[in-house]
Parts: structure tokens; sequence; C-alpha cells
């Protein structure tokens, strides 16, 4: 089926990233949804904020 992930929202990212951006002149838009168990309580809020550092560094 076109647009599953199959390998989790990490690599999902990890095949985003390799888009040149300088070819999208309106920009790109990346939905990515987790289910709600994923991320609940104090080890899912590090889940997610694991999640966003590796495709945003500080």
């Amino acid at each position: 089926m076109l647009g599953q992930d199959a390998q989790g929202p990490t690599a999902v990212l990890k095949s985003v990233s390799k888009l040149d951006n300088t070819l999208l002149s309106n920009g790109t838009l990346l939905n990515v949804k987790f289910t709600p168990a994923t991320l609940e309580g104090e080890a899912g809020l590090r889940k997610l904020a694991d999640f966003l550092r590796a495709f945003y560094p500080a």
C-alpha cells in the first residue's frame, strides 16, 4: 500500500530527510501519526522527545 511505513517513524524521517528540499519551492508537509498508547506517560513523552531530537538536532 502506498504511503504506509513499515519500519517505524524514525525510518520515515530518515527517508524524508533524503529529499532535495531546494527542488520544493512551496515547502513540504509530513504527517506522522502515533497511537495514543505509544505516547502515554513519562516513557511516552521521552520517546516523542527522542524522536523529535533525531530529526531536529539541537
